[in-house]
């Protein structure tokens, strides 16, 4: 699917921390493969954190396409913390997030059970166990370890 708005525009979360503070987020073990747009503050992931946040072993494959220039990157629009996390190169925007992130192409996505410990494959009851092989797309790219 498509997700489409105006400013804290994110594929899976649009704004974390909007009415708190100090509260620290984390989203964990995610991915997004359609296509978001957004004004301000859009991510494939996450549009725009507000309060510190971590984002661990989630991935965009989704275009994310700026309806603006301002704080638009292919997984969060602001910067955060990430931990083995990653989205799709060759397209637009050029950078992961405001900080450092890791863009790969389809091929490069971390396959469960590499040496990537929050990529492990399991049943979700362990730490890093949320993994599984699969298509999402009809790509070879990582799925939730309860999605057939």
């Amino acid at each position: 699917g498509k997700v489409t708005g105006r400013n804290d525009v994110g594929g899976i979360v649009g704004c974390t921390g909007a009415d708190r503070s100090n509260e620290t987020y984390t989203v964990t073990a995610c991915y997004n493969s359609g296509d978001v747009t957004g004004f301000n503050y859009t991510g494939g992931v996450l549009g725009h954190p507000r309060q510190p946040t971590t984002i661990t072993a989630c991935y965009n494959s989704g275009d994310v396409i700026p309806s603006n220039a301002f704080k638009v990157y292919g997984l969060v629009g602001e910067s955060v913390t990430t931990i083995a996390s990653y989205w799709k190169s060759g397209g637009s925007p050029t950078k992961g997030t405001q900080g450092t992130d890791t863009s790969v192409s389809f091929v490069e996505y971390p396959s469960p059970d590499t040496s990537v410990p929050q990529w492990g494959e399991g049943n979700g009851t362990a730490a890093n166990t949320y993994w599984k092989a699969g298509t999402t797309d009809g790509k070879s790219l990582p799925k939730l370890w309860y999605e057939k």
